[in-house]
């Protein structure tokens, strides 16, 4: 199977008592762009919103700050294609997390080459709503809630 531009791989697992499905995309940043890297940002907590625009741009921000965001960031929001089937399954996987009040770890590029506003999404975990690795990740990090 050749990767294309947005293809992600999904990993399905079992953590604690609880499932965690986990979609990674792979080269969703253009190689070989000059200039450095802003950092990535990681944020851990619940679906405060998303919307999709006209360009199939879908976006998605968590109920707390995302630290570490680049500063192309101005929306603290994760953005994909939906003209990728990685993009497609990222929109289902928020919105049933939203619908579900589920726990999800966003992961970003430090680019924002999809949405001008929001930071390129690297990978996203959701996890179900039990105490899990993720609660306490979220507790570690000393999120701040909105």
């Amino acid at each position: 199977m050749n990767l294309r531009h947005g293809d992600f791989n999904v990993i399905t697992g079992l953590l604690a008592k609880g499932v965690v499905a986990t979609l990674s995309i792979l080269a969703l940043a253009p190689v070989g762009r000059s200039g450095s890297a802003a950092a990535a940002s990681t944020t851990v907590g619940l679906v405060e919103s998303y919307v999709v625009n006209a360009n199939e741009v879908f976006a998605f921000r968590l109920d707390v700050t995302t630290s570490g965001k680049p500063a192309c960031n101005t929306e603290d929001r994760f953005a994909v294609n939906l003209g990728t089937a990685a993009g497609v399954a990222v929109k289902d996987a928020i919105i049933n997390a939203k619908s579900n009040k589920l726990t999800v770890q966003a992961v970003g590029t430090g680019q924002c080459t999809t949405g001008s506003d929001s930071e390129d999404l690297l990978s996203l975990a959701v996890q179900d709503p039990a105490p899990s690795f993720l609660e306490s990740q979220r507790d570690f990090q000393g999120a701040t809630p909105r």
